[in-house]
């Protein structure tokens, strides 16, 4: 299987379940894997046939500015969602890491969605 990789993506999202953890925007990082529709073979060298990596990265910060939410695996499925809807990919893994528990590195949810 051909996949295209973000690694790192960090955004400022309001996500929390108290109010007062959703007041302030907080920092997480997301790991995004891109099934594209075509293999790599069938691309070729065209650009129109290959996933735009760059308009992945900022439909999702756009997503994360705008939006709210209370459960971190609910942002991985609402955002999941508008990859697959709005981009060349039969499938998409998220995982997305959020600093909030004293004593751990992270933690995180992992997500994965395809079109049928």
């Amino acid at each position: 299987m051909n996949t295209i990789e973000i690694r790192g993506l960090r955004l400022a999202v309001r996500l929390g379940v108290p109010d007062a953890e959703r007041a302030l925007r907080q920092c997480v990082e997301m790991d995004v894997t891109l099934v594209p529709l075509s293999d790599f073979e069938e691309m070729g060298d065209d650009l129109s046939l290959t996933v735009d990596y760059q308009a992945v990265a900022q439909s999702i910060r756009n997503q994360c500015e705008t939006g709210e939410w209370r459960l971190i695996e609910k942002l991985a499925i609402d955002v999941a969602g508008e990859v697959l809807n709005r981009h060349q990919v039969r499938m998409v893994t998220l995982e997305i890491r959020k600093q909030i528990l004293p004593g751990t590195d992270h933690v995180a949810v992992r997500l994965t969605r395809g079109v049928s």
